[in-house]
């Protein structure tokens, strides 16, 4: 009796493998052209804030002028950038010297970092026997990727660089050569502090539930973690101490207004505002009914640590701070690995053909209206209006080499091309006199020049026309204002 390809790729077959290969490879493939995509174009006309943030010290260290920003909050640019850890902007610093300065080098180097991250929990997940259906792991995948550019796949910020480090240290896991094993997993958790302030946390939590769940089996790995963790914090410490700009980390910390401007239910973002890790809780709650109404369900399982997480891991990050919106990935990663393990309890019966179509084509659906592909499409409808070459042209033209410039989040990468000094919101706090005098153009919005008078202080006249840029329903006037 002949097997048809596709039912051998649902058992799992060895013959099914190089097909796994190949749909992993189309996912990728569709993702990164995606992604790619629209790093080159201006999606949003409100949402850039933070990445102008993130992107400033990697700039002025790629322009020759140190590795400082004049974006923050906390310390002046003369001094050593210490508003963040610094592995992100160190990783870009290293992007822009291989592909230079713009808008396209700040959004690309995160979908790459996506994919990275797909590879090795796919490679992850076969190697620890997770899961074991080639089915089930590409759904996983999609999944995964399917968070990952939801929340910030093409944004210049640290946040797929965390998980991508995080599902690395599950891969060095299932490695069996013990002294190989710990060695890697105490370097690689040494980076964790310098990556992002958000994963020690993490980790502390996410591998606290796993100590209850695994026991003895992951004290070990438990232990060399925090001490990969402990290497880390000292390095961080000692590298800003070096430079003597400890007290400013410190002060980005315990100061940071964007924690200090959250409501409650902001700071549980990730949970709440999320749809897709809201479908996975509910087909997570599903399945533990349908386990517990059959008597199948275990305290101990895959499903049960599933639901644990729902709870704790965004509780735990919540007394660590916030469980913001970018920081869903961390629910979801492990959600999506214990919804996909248990798939196959679930689907033991044959289905007919029409059915499995059914369910696949309401899957499909599901994903373009709850994911950003929704995104892409309105990227094509609104093609001629998200060219960022005429803001590059518009700067071009108003302002000069040297200058000085506050500039808007939308035209920044079009101001700093240049390697100019650029000024944002956040550094108003820390400005000093002699840079507010320095400051000769501002490149913002009629609404905000109110503020920027009462902070920089001077006369300011309007300076040729403005540039109308408009996306979707979202519209903004960008005008130039020159000292008198």
């Amino acid at each position: 009796m002949k097997v048809s390809l596709i039912e051998q790729f649902g058992k799992g077959k060895s013959t099914a493998k190089d097909l796994e290969v190949i749909i992993l490879s189309i996912l990728l493939f569709i993702f990164l052209l995606i992604r790619l995509v629209q790093a080159f174009r201006l999606t949003n006309l409100n949402a850039w804030q933070d990445q102008v943030m993130f992107v400033d010290p990697a700039a002025n260290l790629y322009f020759g002028n140190g590795f400082t920003s004049s974006t923050w909050f906390a310390q002046t640019k003369d001094k050593f950038w210490a508003g963040y850890p610094p592995l992100y902007a160190l990783l870009l610093y290293l992007w822009m010297q291989l592909f230079d300065f713009g808008i396209h080098t700040a959004h690309s180097l995160n979908c790459f970092l996506a994919v990275a991250c797909a590879v090795i929990l796919w490679k992850s997940v076969i190697r620890l026997n997770i899961i074991t259906l080639a089915r089930n792991r590409l759904i996983l995948i999609t999944l995964l990727l399917l968070q990952l550019a939801y929340t910030s796949g093409g944004d210049a910020r640290p946040d797929i660089l965390m998980a991508c480090l995080a599902v690395a240290c599950l891969l060095v896991c299932s490695i069996r050569i013990f002294w190989l094993r710990y060695t890697l997993l105490v370097a690689l958790c040494s980076l964790f502090p310098i990556a992002g302030l958000a994963l020690p946390a993490y980790s502390v939590v996410l591998c606290s539930l796993l100590l209850i769940y695994l026991r003895r089996s992951f004290l070990r790995d438990y232990i060399f973690i925090i001490v990969g963790l402990l290497i880390g914090s000292l390095a961080i410490y000692i590298l800003y101490s070096i430079n003597g700009v400890l007290d400013g980390f410190i002060n980005s910390i315990i100061n940071n207004p964007t924690l200090s401007g959250f409501s409650q239910r902001d700071k549980f973002g990730g949970l709440f505002g999320n749809r897709i890790l809201q479908l996975l809780v509910a087909v997570c709650f599903s399945f533990v009914t349908y386990k517990v109404v059959k008597g199948q369900f275990s305290w101990f399982s895959k499903l049960s640590f599933g639901v644990t997480s729902i709870f704790w891991i965004p509780i735990g990050m919540r007394l660590a701070g916030a469980f913001q919106f970018n920081y869903s990935w961390m629910l979801v990663i492990p959600l999506a690995i214990c919804i996909s393990a248990n798939l196959d309890s679930f689907f033991r019966i044959s289905l007919d053909r029409r059915v499995s179509l059914l369910i696949a084509g309401s899957f499909l659906i599901l994903c373009l209206v709850i994911s950003p592909y929704t995104n892409f499409v309105n990227l094509v409808l609104n093609w001629k209006y998200s060219d960022y070459s005429r803001i590059e042209f518009f700067v071009q033209e108003n302002i000069k080499e040297n200058e000085w410039v506050f500039s808007d989040a939308v035209t920044y990468f079009a101001v700093k091309k240049g390697g100019r000094i650029v000024i944002w919101k956040p550094y108003l706090d820390m400005i000093s006199s002699k840079e507010k005098e320095k400051v000769s153009v501002l490149i913002v919005r009629p609404q905000d020049l109110p503020l920027l008078q009462g902070k920089l202080g001077g006369n300011w006249y309007k300076h040729g026309e403005s540039l109308i840029v408009s996306y979707r329903e979202q519209v903004a006037e960008l005008g130039i204002y020159r000292r008198k």
